[in-house]
């Protein structure tokens, strides 16, 4: 949402979530980035760190209105 302009909102098409191991400390950090945002249809990747360890993944595409 904090890539949108004001006014815009976005709705989930689709989300992929890969787990890839169990998050073993209670200190989870979550980084995500935008890899395309056109007119209508946007597309993330995200990855959560559990310390220093990849637990998790997920990818997802958004239309925006």
């Amino acid at each position: 949402m904090s890539v949108l302009s004001y006014g815009q909102l976005c709705a989930t098409i689709e989300i992929k979530k890969m787990y890839l191991r169990p998050a073993g400390h209670a200190d989870l950090e979550c980084r995500t980035r935008v890899l395309k945002q056109g007119k209508r249809i946007g597309f993330m990747e995200s990855e959560r760190y559990s310390g220093e360890d990849l637990t998790a993944k997920a990818s997802g595409s958004f239309a925006i209105v």
